[in-house]
């Protein structure tokens, strides 16, 4: 089963998480809980985020697995190229919300297409134009497509040398492991650190250009056919300080063609189109910046890889009473119900002699109810499902966790 775990308490962002799983200063539990039913029609109530509802949370834990740093992911939404010709993708914008993309009716900047699964993000829709033209290309240029679209590749997940689940850099998941009517719904994504783990993105990283501009929006009829000038200041213009940026009007004064994006250009005083001035910001005219590094820099955070991907497996001589459950979540560091000395176990407190007692935390790969005391630790994470899951002995649960940051 896959949920999306969005309920947040404490891991407010994924370095966060992260970090404490890889240095283990944070012992975190994927966990499944629950077994009996939400009300009479077994419908299961939205969460809040209150003390009653943790404690009721930690009455209901059943069984859980630790997460290891092995086990983590980076993913980001995946969308395949519509090859209807029918849709208009959204373009990249510096000044838009991008996470908005791909919400609801509001069509994704980015696709996957072919057999090698190739990432492109779209930086020209042509205007607002149908894509009717596949990208296919995978050199450092950003061409224009036949149905005047520009899409940015920034590298492939597969090789086309090897079979159909052989992934250059990742193992899990696969295209068959999450997926939505047959196609991924989440792709895994990170910025490689050597050429081998991936080559197609290795070259892309190394050849993106920091602070190009390729494209300018235009909201008026400007001069036409006229040379197009950036300037830093009142008075420098960027292309005396080597950028290399070339454009002009077009001919109808209704947009501005780009012949060379230049680089190092991350901040605009003015445009210059023909002899007319345009001090920014403007309502006429702005330009649309790069992320920092270049387009194809880093692909975590231009393909918004703001999730992490957790396949928990629950053991399979793992019993629950009743065979059902119907909530998912996290937890770090919870405590044992029992002391390993034999003892009982309790949360941490400070005795009569003022002196502080810490509970012993768990410290096992896998934990039923009964070893785990309830109330301990810190639920970060919760998710009430619609369906119950079923889990019987001798069969094993696979909990698909998506943790959105």
């Amino acid at each position: 089963m896959t949920a999306i775990l969005t309920n947040k308490s404490r891991f407010f962002n994924m370095e966060n998480f992260l970090s404490a799983v890889k240095n283990a200063d944070r012992m975190v539990y994927a966990f499944i809980a629950k077994g009996d039913e939400w009300n009479a029609e077994d419908t299961a109530i939205v969460p809040v985020k209150n003390i009653g509802r943790e404690r009721v949370d930690s009455e209901d834990i059943l069984a859980m697995k630790r997460v290891l740093y092995k086990d983590l992911v980076t993913v980001a939404k995946y969308w395949q190229w519509d090859d209807s010709s029918s849709t208009v993708y959204n373009m990249y914008d510096d000044s838009v919300d991008l996470h908005t993309y791909g919400i609801g009716d509001v069509k994704p900047f980015t696709v996957v297409t072919g057999d090698d699964y190739r990432v492109y993000k779209c930086i020209s829709n042509g205007g607002g134009v149908v894509s009717t033209q596949q990208p296919t290309h995978t050199g450092l240029d950003i061409p224009t497509e036949s149905d005047n679209y520009q899409w940015k590749y920034m590298y492939s997940m597969k090789s086309l040398a090897g079979g159909d689940s052989d992934w250059d850099w990742v193992t899990d998941p696969s295209p068959s492991t999450i997926n939505v009517n047959g196609l991924p719904s989440w792709m895994p994504v990170l910025n490689v650190d050597t050429r081998p783990e991936n080559s197609t993105q290795w070259d892309v990283r190394k050849g993106s250009i920091d602070g190009a501009i390729h494209r300018i929006e235009v909201n008026a009829t400007l001069e036409t056919n006229a040379t197009v000038k950036l300037y830093k200041d009142a008075t420098t213009e960027w292309t005396t300080v080597d950028t290399g940026f070339l454009a002009t009007s077009s001919s109808d004064g209704l947009s501005i063609i780009i012949n060379n994006p230049g680089k190092g250009i991350n901040n605009i005083y003015k445009i210059e189109v023909g002899s007319t001035e345009y001090i920014l910001p403007h309502n006429t005219i702005r330009p649309i910046y790069s992320p920092p590094g270049g387009h194809g820099s880093d692909p975590i955070k231009e393909l918004l890889g703001s999730y992490l991907y957790i396949n928990a497996l629950i053991d399979q001589d793992i019993s629950i009473p009743t065979g059902y459950y119907r909530k998912v979540g996290l937890i770090y560091d919870p405590l044992r119900k029992t002391k390993t000395d034999g003892t009982d176990n309790q949360l941490t407190h400070i005795n009569d002699l003022n002196e502080l007692v810490l509970g012993e935390k768990l410290g096992k790969s896998m934990a039923e109810d009964t070893d785990y005391l309830d109330y301990s630790g810190h639920i970060t994470y919760i998710d009430n499902l619609e369906t119950a899951g079923t889990k019987s002995v001798g069969q094993t649960v696979s909990l698909m966790l998506i943790l959105s940051f």
